[in-house]
């Protein structure tokens, strides 16, 4: 009987323990209690990926921001990924050099209902361009009110325009400023209070750096674009012009027209060529060989349904023919009765269908590819192709979630989709 009662004295002690050492992990759990927490990330992208973060701190997410740099010309974003929505967490656009940013949220600024215990971040990286993460912040509180953001919109001639996001001291050598159209009166320290998009202007050319809120970018004064030696090539009647420091390149035709509103790259002796050519599609093509950056509106005429528009990557405009494959994008498009409008950030050639990228103009030898394009433009947080030719290794071709084949299925068989190049697992 004493053996018993010392083994059921023995067992009680041990729940009460286990039950202490329960409490005390619940009780030291780390949790957001009305502070900002910084998660270090240290990653360097160079091109598109994505990044499976698991927060240190638990609890309701209310704010989320981002801190780190980008280097080169083009644009960089983030987006956090929460049941099936996207989130835009930070964007830039620079025109060369180094971009920093401290804490900058977009559309993140201030959240509900983000309180899992891992999230899923996408990384947009244009080619050429560096895009480091230090860290990423977030907080039970909204970060709106501290959010710092400053990108330079475009250099010219002795001027800059750029914008910035919150409040905080600019600092900068100008020689005049506006901050979000007002004046602002220098005291000789060089030290100013500005918020919104502003304009510095320079007593001459060559480099220079703006900073603001702590973050610094160098820029380049040049002298202003000589528009006469820009030469285009195209079928209707063309446009190359300023307008409030802003070049504009706009191109009209009967069928079609493309209006650039901010050219950030034009040069000299460079030369913009388009063309119009009528398709077999629900509008004509439209296709530019050119390196202009900027975003460009482009409108083209209906001969028939549209219902999606498509894009050849590789378009030949001197013979009117698409040397790739035309695949669906996914860019929305406003429907005028007799035209649609468009806006688009990189050009080649454009059209719009009304088959969603498996009509004619060479979709039925490239369905495949289309297909993928469909499938990525919805930005699944998966996707697997099953197209694997060997191995055990089910690939995702998101990059997050690879899987596992058991039971030995046949790989690489003919699928069901007519190109060659395709291929399926049969299980």
């Amino acid at each position: 009987m004493m053996g018993g009662r010392v083994s059921v004295i023995v067992l009680v002690f041990v729940l009460v323990f286990v039950l202490v050492l329960v409490l005390l992990a619940i009780a030291f759990q780390v949790k957001l209690t009305g502070y900002v927490v910084a998660d270090t990330i240290g990653n360097a992208y160079t091109a598109d990926t994505v990044y499976l973060w698991r927060p240190v701190s638990t609890g309701e997410i209310q704010g989320l921001a981002l801190s780190g740099s980008a280097t080169g010309a083009g644009t960089v974003r983030t987006y956090i990924v929460h049941n099936g929505q996207q989130y835009l967490i930070h964007e830039a656009t620079s025109t060369g050099g180094e971009v920093s940013f401290n804490s900058v949220c977009m559309s993140t600024c201030s959240l509900s209902g983000f309180d899992a215990t891992k999230y899923l971040l996408r990384f947009e990286v244009d080619p050429g361009m560096i895009y480091s993460i230090d860290n990423i912040v977030y907080s039970d509180i909204p970060l709106a009110e501290g959010s710092i953001s400053f990108d330079v919109l475009q250099v010219w001639n002795k001027t800059v325009r750029f914008s910035t996001i919150g409040t905080a001291e600019l600092l900068t050598p100008a020689s005049s400023l506006t901050c979000a159209g007002l004046p602002v009166t220098f005291d000789g320290q060089e030290v100013y209070s500005c918020t919104g998009e502003s304009v510095a202007t320079y007593d001459s050319l060559g480099v220079t750096s703006v900073s603001f809120g702590g973050i610094t970018q160098q820029v380049t004064l040049q002298a202003p674009v000589d528009l006469s030696k820009v030469a285009v090539a195209f079928d209707g009647v063309s446009d190359v012009r300023e307008e409030n420091g802003k070049y504009v390149v706009e191109l009209q035709h009967e069928k079609a027209t493309v209006l650039f509103n901010d050219v950030t790259n034009l040069v000299e002796d460079s030369t913009i060529g388009a063309t119009v050519v009528d398709s077999t599609f629900s509008t004509p093509i439209i296709a530019l060989d050119t390196a202009l950056q900027g975003d460009a509106t482009v409108t083209l005429q209906k001969t028939g349904t549209v219902n999606s528009i498509v894009k050849c990557v590789d378009f030949d405009i001197l013979t009117g023919a698409c040397s790739s494959s035309w695949d669906a994008t996914g860019i929305e498009f406003t429907d005028n009765g007799d035209t649609i409008t468009f806006s688009v950030s990189s050009f080649s050639g454009y059209a719009g269908d009304d088959e969603g990228g498996f009509g004619e103009q060479g979709f039925s030898e490239q369905s495949a590819s289309g297909y993928v394009s469909i499938v990525q433009g919805d930005n699944p947080l998966a996707y697997w192709r099953l197209n694997d030719t060997s191995g055990t290794t089910a690939v995702d071709m998101q990059g997050s979630f690879n899987g596992v084949y058991n039971n030995t299925p046949t790989l690489d068989v003919v699928g069901a989709i007519n190109d060659p190049a395709d291929n399926a697992v049969f299980f």
